[in-house]
C-alpha cells in the first residue's frame, strides 16, 4: 500500500488528468451565446402573448356582435320609426361598447319596404373598432 502525499495547508488540490473543468474561454463563449439567444427568445414569447391577447379580444367582439344581431332578429320588426329603433344588449364586458345602426332599404323616404339593413359595431376603448357585423332584418 502506498501512502498518498499530503497537501500543505493553503495549497489547492491539483486536478488529475482525467478531471477537467471548463476553461475561462469556454465559459465566456457560453455566456456570450446566451446573451445573443436570450433576447430573441424573450421577444418571441412577448409577441406570442400579444397575439393571444388580440385573438381573445377579437373573439369576444365577434361573440358580442353575433349575440346583438340575434337579439335584433328576435325583436319585433320596427316599421314605424325611420331609422328603425332596436334595443341593444344590456350586459357588455368592461372595455367594450356595442353600437347598433339600422336603416330601411329602398329610397328611405317612403313607406317601409319590409327589409332593413342592420350593422353592429363593437369597439374596445374609445375609438378602436374591433369587429363589425352586417345583416338584414326582414318583415314576415
Amino acid at each position: 500500500m502506498t501512502a498518498k502525499p499530503r497537501r500543505k495547508k493553503g495549497q489547492l488540490r491539483i486536478f488529475k488528468k482525467r478531471e477537467r473543468g471548463f476553461t475561462l474561454l469556454e465559459v465566456v463563449i457560453t455566456i456570450g451565446l446566451l446573451g445573443i439567444i436570450a433576447p430573441a427568445l424573450v421577444l418571441s414569447l412577448e409577441t406570442g402573448v400579444k397575439v393571444l391577447v388580440m385573438t381573445d379580444i377579437r373573439e369576444t367582439a365577434r361573440d358580442l356582435a353575433e349575440a346583438q344581431m340575434e337579439n335584433v332578429q328576435k325583436q319585433t320588426y320596427d316599421d314605424t320609426h325611420n331609422p328603425p329603433i332596436y334595443a341593444t344588449l344590456i350586459q357588455v364586458p368592461d372595455g367594450f361598447t356595442v353600437t347598433l345602426d339600422s336603416t330601411r332599404l329602398g329610397d328611405n323616404t317612403t313607406a317601409d319596404t319590409g327589409i332593413q339593413h342592420i350593422t353592429v359595431t363593437i369597439k374596445r376603448g374609445t375609438d378602436n373598432v374591433v369587429f363589425t357585423l352586417s345583416g338584414q332584418k326582414v318583415k314576415w
